[in-house]
């Protein structure tokens, strides 16, 4: 099993969205990440103003993420080289996106490997912001 990361959390600057928070006037915040913040009104970004997508693993050449404060159903996102995928983790087919056949094959694979993980990752990263790294194919 693998240990727990936690986020990356310097310089972390927010997005408030909606009409409940008049003093920010919808513009980005400074943060401080040690407590916990409504997840459904931020979205987190990292330093130079990225959203912050935590790489899980990565693999010949293949890069395995999954985003903070993501939208159902449960999916990770897989890139290689100029293409991008996301891919349900519960039934691991494809959402949207493209990859090479035998990228998407390696994906699969390694994704049924680690189905459980991916999962636990989903909702840690959903619920608390915390994931684990999962080993990579080979």
């Amino acid at each position: 099993m693998s240990s727990l990361t936690p986020l990356p959390v310097t310089y972390l600057l927010l997005e408030i969205r909606g009409d409940n928070y008049p003093d920010t006037g919808g513009t980005k915040q400074n943060a401080c990440s040690q407590n916990p913040i409504n997840k459904h009104i931020f979205t987190f970004y990292s330093k130079n103003g990225e959203i912050n997508m935590p790489e899980l693993s990565r693999f010949l050449g293949i890069v395995i993420y999954m985003y903070f404060n993501e939208h159902n159903p449960p999916h990770f996102h897989a890139e290689y080289n100029e293409f991008k995928a996301s891919i349900s983790i519960k039934n691991l087919g494809l959402i949207e996106g493209k990859l090479p056949p035998k990228v998407m094959s390696l994906v699969v694979e390694w994704a049924q490997e680690h189905q459980e993980e991916l999962l636990r990752n989903w909702n840690s990263i959903q619920d608390e912001g915390k994931y684990h790294k999962i080993r990579p194919l080979v």
